[in-house]
Order: C-alpha cells, then structure tokens, then sequence
C-alpha cells in the first residue's frame, strides 16, 4: 500500500517541480566526489590504525568540508550536463533563464567557499582552486569542445583536489607524516580502481552512442578490459601485500563484474562493471565513517523518487536489463 502510494499517487506530479532547483546541480554525482574524500582521509588514518572502523568523532569541520566542496562542484554540474547528459536534465535546467543561472552560480561559488572557510586555511585555499577552474571553464569553450582527453584531465584534477581536501582534513585529526612511500602505495589500488571505473563508463557511453567522445575510441574495448583486469589484479595484490581491508575487499568483489565485460562483452556487462564496483566503494566506505550512510540514502531515494515522477525513469537503480 504504502509503496504504491509513493509511486503511483498523482500528487507526486505536483511535489516535484519543487525539486527542480535541487536536481538542476546534478546531486548524484555527489556519491563519486563523496568516496574521494574520504579515501583522502582514510589512508592517513589507516597509517596510524589498521582497522579503522565506525568513525563517528567528528565535528561541524567534516560536514563543512563535505557540504561546501560539493556546492563548488556543482557549477562544475550545472554545465557540464548541459552538453555531457542526456535531455530530461537538460529540460530542467532550460527553465531557468541564463540571467537566473549566473546568478545561481555566484551564490552556490559564495556558500562553498564560505563553508570551507570554517575548515581550515588549506582547505579554503583548495576550495578557491576549484572556484578559479570552474571559473575559467565556464568562459571557455570548454562545454561544447566535448574532448574527452580534457574533460579526463579535468575530472582527474578535480578528484585529486578532493582526495588532498580529505588528507589534510585528516592530518589536522591525527599526528602523521604530511607524506610518504607508504601513502602512494597505499594510493596506487586506489587509483587503479577509479580509472577503470571512469574507462568502464566511457566504453559504455561509448556503446550507448551517447554524446560524449571516447578517449579509446580506436582501441577495441576487450583489449581495454583485459588491461583493466591486469591492473586490478596487480592493485588487489599490492593492497594484500599492504594490509589494507578497504582496497583489498573493494577490488576483490569488484574484479568478477570486470572479467564478465571481457569475456561476454555485452551492454549490460559494462553496465554492471560501472554501476556495482561504484556502489561497492561507497558501501565500504560507509563502514568507515558511517555518518555518510545517512545522505547517501536520502540522496538516493530523492534521486529515484524525483527521476520517476518527473520523467518516468527508473534512476538511479541497480538493476540491469537482462535482453
């Protein structure tokens, strides 16, 4: 009763257009930026702890640092769905007019950076960085260049902005070396793991012909994987070797959706190489600092309750079509 209430009550259709400011910054991409974090906070911590588990000492800072760089990086969103996704974002976002968004983005640029100011220093002079780049791409060309080597290299820095905000966010809680040997190998499966994800969404876009430029487009995608599969494999050992659970078990339970997408080759294959090792990081992530369960599932039912009502689309989901 109460199911078929949620989805298939009319009054849904009125509860949300309300939504509509909330999903014009493109919120689900916050489940990606949020792991990256608290990686960064994780390995000087698992340094320190081997086994660090539900985390829960933790004060206004850590919200701040989460809350405000997610604000700056959904400029970053607003613009960049416009031409990287699919229409029904883009309908949402067409209602506003280009007055109106300019000035949604020098207020969400305001609220980041006056949030990470309650941080730190380092952390507010990270949170300007990625001001100064949202900046300088939103009067470039940038947006309509659709070069997937750029938007690689940017999203890279990005995710290496937010790992460095949840490592010094994390140095100020323990007492541990700025850096070391053991940090990059610690790094390294990591590493190898969020490449093969971002590869693994490009083969897929890719195989959806979506608007996006494939950065192999001239290799064929089973020799990609198996070099996935190679560095995975090189990445799981490496974190055994290291004592790392996190890496280790993340790998480990992802590397079979991987081996399907090289062996069968399908759609929906790739499908379950992005979407499952995706969900995987962010489930034992939540181990660590359970504080983050609570956002991740309200975001993800807002996600799932906004997308059907508004468009008919089952989004986010982690089903995938058998045909």
């Amino acid at each position: 009763m109460i199911k078929n209430f949620f989805k298939n009550h009319p009054i849904h259709k009125k509860i949300v257009p309300y939504l509509d400011f909330f999903f014009i910054l493109n919120p689900l991409t916050f489940f990606s930026y949020w792991v990256i974090i608290c990686l960064g906070m994780y390995i000087p911590l698992f340094s320190v702890d081997h086994s660090p588990l539900f985390i829960t000492e933790l004060d206004y800072r850590f919200f701040c640092l989460f809350i405000g760089l997610s604000i700056i990086l959904s400029v970053y969103n607003i613009k960049k769905q416009l031409v990287f996704t699919s229409e029904f974002n883009r309908s949402v976002i067409d209602s506003y007019t280009e007055k109106n968004m300019n000035m949604i983005i020098h207020i969400l640029h305001i609220i980041g950076i006056l949030l990470l100011a309650f941080v730190g220093f380092a952390n507010l002079l990270l949170g300007f960085l990625l001001l100064v780049i949202n900046l300088i791409l939103l009067n470039s060309n940038y947006y309509n260049m659709k070069n997937s080597i750029l938007c690689f290299i940017v999203e890279i820095t990005f995710a290496l902005i937010l790992f460095i905000c949840g490592y010094i966010y994390a140095l100020k809680i323990i007492n541990f070396e700025f850096f070391s040997v053991k940090v990059l190998l610690l790094l390294i499966p990591y590493i190898i793991l969020y490449l093969s994800i971002y590869i693994i969404s490009e083969i897929l876009n890719s195989l959806l012909k979506s608007n996006s430029v494939f950065l192999l487009n001239n290799i064929n995608s089973q020799k990609i994987v198996s070099i996935l599969v190679f560095l995975l494999s090189g990445g799981l050992i490496l974190g055994i070797r290291l004592n790392d659970p996190l890496s280790s078990i993340c790998i480990c339970i992802s590397l079979p959706f991987f081996f399907y997408a090289l062996f069968r080759n399908l759609i929906k294959d790739f499908q379950r190489a992005f979407v499952y090792p995706l969900f995987i990081v962010n489930f034992f992530i939540i181990t660590i600092f359970p504080y983050l369960a609570i956002p991740s599932l309200v975001l993800f039912w807002i996600g799932k309750y906004y997308n059907w009502h508004k468009f008919d689309y089952n989004f986010p989901t982690f089903l995938v079509d058998s045909d």
